[in-house]
């Protein structure tokens, strides 16, 4: 597996990369680099030799939707619904509810100003969205990518406030709801070990999880 690509967001261009294993990357034009490798010690001793720093460690989730038992429909408490609008008000969402998210925050040094700058683009690039509302306004959201049998939550967000009543566990549920209708056998995803409330989350939903993968970060 090796995978590059190269983003601008503003005077941030970010190479990000996945790979199995290091090798003689080209950096040139790049501000940032993010890397996504299999979690092994010989992997972090080469990473560290480059000058890189170990920020995060995520794992590969997968709720087998055709096998499920799961009444996804029954979780779902109050119906989000699927639109192309009120980017502003998820872009809102996403920079309160990512405050360390080693996606955005790519600087060694926590940076709003740097993460905003990714968001924005991110959101901009969204597919239409599952939208939480509560009382007409905007609660969380959650955008799927992918085709064929699979879906990935590509990102997902609820406000602090809103995070008991179920607001997150709607999203979810309602995305796979609507992905087992539609014959898709996997609901996928990438979730970091510093959220556990998320973790627990796909647990609940009967999620399997593998693939354990370490990111690194450096600024050329």
């Amino acid at each position: 597996m090796s995978r590059e690509e190269r983003r601008q967001y503003g005077k941030i261009r970010l190479l990000n990369i996945e790979c199995d294993s290091p090798y003689d990357w080209q950096l040139e034009g790049a501000t940032h680099v993010r890397v996504s490798i299999p979690a092994r010690y010989e992997n972090q001793a080469e990473l560290a030799r480059q000058g890189f720093f170990h920020a995060d460690r995520t794992l590969g989730v997968s709720i087998g939707l055709s096998r499920s038992t799961v009444d996804f429909a029954s979780l779902v408490r109050i119906e989000p619904r699927i639109t192309d609008e009120r980017r502003e008000d998820i872009l809102a969402i996403a920079k309160q509810c990512f405050p360390t998210d080693r996606r955005f925050h790519i600087a060694h040094a926590l940076s709003q100003a740097v993460a905003d700058e990714i968001l924005a683009g991110w959101v901009k690039d969204l597919p239409p969205c599952y939208l939480y509302e509560h009382k007409g306004q905007a609660a969380g959201f959650l955008a799927l990518t992918g085709e064929g049998d699979r879906r990935f939550v590509h990102l997902a967000a609820v406000l602090e406030r809103y995070r008991t009543s179920g607001a997150a566990m709607s999203l979810y549920a309602a995305a796979a709801r609507d992905c087992r209708s539609r014959d898709i056998r996997f609901l996928d995803g990438r979730v970091s070990t510093a959220t556990p409330s998320v973790i627990n989350l796909y647990a609940y939903l009967g999620a399997k999880f593998s693939d354990p993968m370490d990111v690194y970060l450096k600024e050329v």
